[in-house]
């Protein structure tokens, strides 16, 4: 776990997805099975993988609703429709985080991509 933080940090985003994917495979009920999702979907995502990385988050969700990633990857996952010019979509995934996570921590970034989305 600790080698792919290693490498995100370093910006080496093939090599930490490819240690965070390993773990989730490994070890799919380890309390790393989460983070290890997250970050691995973050890494596809700074690769420019906007679809693998959209499905990562939206497994992510799926797996743990209530986990601490939860909203966070909500967020990047629309932030990735957003790359991928579909808007649609992206607004979908921002209205979930913001029905489901209405406090959490990135909920203003939601609801300020939400208006950007209604004006653009």
């Amino acid at each position: 776990y600790r080698a792919g933080l290693v490498n995100m940090k370093a910006g080496k985003y093939a090599n930490a997805a490819g240690v965070f994917q390993g773990l989730q495979r490994k070890y799919p009920k380890s309390s790393f099975s989460e983070p290890a999702e997250y970050f691995s979907a973050n890494a596809l995502y700074e690769l420019g993988k906007f679809d693998q990385a959209i499905l990562q988050f939206n497994d992510l969700v799926m797996r743990f609703p209530r986990g601490r990633f939860a909203s966070a990857a909500l967020l990047n996952e629309a932030q990735a429709f957003m790359k991928m010019n579909d808007r649609i979509d992206a607004r979908l995934t921002l209205q979930k985080l913001l029905g489901e996570h209405p406090n959490a921590t990135e909920a203003p970034t939601a609801r300020a991509m939400m208006n950007s989305l209604a004006n653009g």
